[in-house]
């Protein structure tokens, strides 16, 4: 199966925060456009630098998220909730996804630091075309007053992403030695629906 690579990569920070090593951190982009893209995403997991020790979730969590702490490419479910995929979790997304909509999702790097970025690759596993849509927005509400503690126990990246056409979609997240692998099933747009 060859189709020409329609895969994208973003790279965002957190708004006040220094890339400084976090960027040295960062392997090659996933070959997204492979014959088999789902296996070359959970092959770059496999050699992406893993952290020492995963953290625990944050406390202040009710319940543990859907999904997996390996790192495989993890089906979001058909309903809201948090999902997990390596060292990361994504959650506050507004179901059905709808193509060519803005939907509100966070992604959460378990092993947070106080010099986050993120690189974001999407591909389309059914033959969808165009470019994901991060439209990533980065703010952070932390002060000087903030104990240093808290920031990475409760940073994350706030984003409004659109995904161009229905069908499966496939987003590699990296963030230092956070991996994560989520498939999205986005539906064709309804009339009217006008969220975002």
């Amino acid at each position: 199966m060859s189709r020409s690579p329609s895969a994208v990569l973003l790279t965002v920070a957190l708004t006040g925060l220094s890339l400084g090593s976090a960027d040295a951190l960062r392997a090659q982009t996933p070959a997204l456009d492979a014959e088999d893209p789902i296996a070359a995403a959970e092959a770059h997991g496999r050699d992406y630098p893993a952290p020492e020790v995963v953290w625990s979730l944050p406390e202040f969590w009710k319940r543990e998220p859907d999904g997996t702490s390996e790192r495989l490419c993890v089906d979001l479910p058909s309903g809201p909730t948090m999902t997990r995929s390596g060292e990361f979790v994504i959650g506050g997304i507004e179901m059905p996804i709808e193509a060519g909509r803005q939907h509100k999702i966070w992604w959460k790097p378990i092993n947070s630091t106080l010099e986050m970025t993120a690189d974001f690759a999407a591909h389309p596993l059914d033959g969808g075309d165009g470019e994901v849509d991060f439209s990533v927005q980065f703010t952070t509400h932390y002060t000087n007053d903030t104990p240093p503690q808290k920031i990475p126990e409760e940073a994350f990246f706030p984003s409004g992403t659109t995904f161009p056409s229905p069908g499966r979609w496939m987003v590699v997240v990296t963030s230092a030695e956070n991996w994560g692998c989520f498939i999205f099933h986005v539906e064709p747009a309804t009339e009217g629906s006008g969220r975002g």
